[in-house]
């Protein structure tokens, strides 16, 4: 259903955020970029998320986007490991440009 509400959008520009948007779900990758962690930052901040211990369904989430993610050659991914989240928007913003500078744009 995911895949379905996403190829219904009217939009040409829509950003999607979620565990369960796998390279695979989302189709043609050169339209979408994933923001990963490296496996050790990912354990470090579910551990400081949950220090009663991590489920291991969260680090099977993220082996399944990684796998996915190594599988497809055109997939872009971001690095995120010590970034700001200013410095994640900047880097999402360089990658998709072009196709925000094309638009559309909002406008009365």
């Amino acid at each position: 259903m995911i895949r379905e509400d996403l190829m219904s959008l009217p939009w040409p520009l829509a950003v999607v955020e979620g565990a369960l948007v796998t390279p695979d779900l989302a189709g043609p990758t050169g339209s979408a970029v994933w923001l990963m962690p490296s496996q050790e930052e990912q354990r470090a901040r579910l551990e400081k998320r949950h220090p009663e211990g991590v489920h291991h369904g969260y680090l099977w989430g993220w082996q399944l986007i990684r796998t996915q993610l190594d599988a497809a050659p055109d997939a872009t991914t971001i690095a995120v490991d010590n970034q700001t989240v200013s410095q994640t928007l900047a880097a999402v913003e360089g990658q998709f440009a072009e196709r925000i500078a094309a638009g559309p744009t909002g406008g009365s």
